[in-house]
């Protein structure tokens, strides 16, 4: 969100921002889209617009020094022809990654960090949460055409006492669920207390974990299962040990 606000705010707003997702394409695939001569979607794409490198700390060694090489260059070169560009590059990476030594080859990581900006976590800035919550839940709302419920007491325990380690993405997930009339966000914060029984703190994580994909993936169950990385049998008996009612999730976005 911040990458295309700066976008917008520039004279680079006239042409196309592009983002590309570097720990969720394999790497032949992301080296094929980004460094493709003609095309609109990786840096030809980009041209003279922003190219935004979401996770470059999880790129393989090869697909970084190629980076490298481009941005040095300006330019990409193909089988035949070496084509100028004129690229705003944004990325981001964890913050653990520049404690991990070569988790951004330094070559690449001293061309991209001319300008450095640190995004607080939320458990830093707990007073936005409320206010992120209900924006996140008006447009989950509108997307899934369900009316706003009214705020539960799971769900006010929830938003002030987790410490959303997935930040936006987890807020914007519970809003999903809460929207949805299941509050299984509450019920995974408790599950981290000691006291309760291994197993219940188990079946809450895997509630969590089904719920989750399930809503990130709009209520399509197939690439929910691909999301969790799991047997399609194995999601199935998950489904039915742990009482979740797919007939009300599915197709929901």
């Amino acid at each position: 969100m911040l990458a295309r606000a700066i976008h917008r705010a520039g004279r680079r707003a006239r042409h196309r921002f592009v983002s590309v997702a570097c720990g969720a394409l394999p790497g032949q695939a992301i080296e094929d889209e980004l460094f493709a001569v003609v095309g609109d979607r990786g840096i030809a794409g980009a041209q003279r617009g922003t190219l935004f490198l979401d996770d470059i700390d999880q790129a393989s060694r090869g697909l970084q020094g190629r980076l490298t090489q481009v941005i040095e260059d300006r330019a990409l070169r193909g089988p035949r022809d070496v084509v100028p560009i004129d690229v705003r590059v944004i990325a981001t990476a964890a913050e653990e990654a520049q404690r991990v030594p070569d988790a951004i080859a330094p070559g690449l990581f001293y061309r991209l960090a001319a300008v450095r900006l640190r995004m607080p976590p939320l458990r830093e800035r707990r007073e936005d949460v409320p206010l992120l919550f209900a924006h996140l839940v008006d447009l989950s709302a509108a997307r899934l055409r369900r009316a706003v419920p009214p705020l539960t007491h799971a769900a006010r325990d929830m938003l002030s006492q987790h410490d959303w380690p997935g930040n936006v993405r987890e807020l914007a997930h519970f809003a999903d669920r809460f929207v949805l009339g299941l509050d299984g966000g509450a019920e995974a914060g408790r599950g981290s207390d000691a006291s309760r029984p291994l197993p219940e703190r188990i079946a809450a994580f895997e509630r969590e974990a089904i719920l989750s994909a399930i809503a990130a993936t709009g209520g399509e169950i197939g690439a929910a299962i691909e999301r969790l990385g799991i047997p399609r049998k194995t999601f199935y008996y998950k489904v039915q040990r742990l009482g979740i009612d797919l007939r009300m999730l599915r197709g929901q976005g």
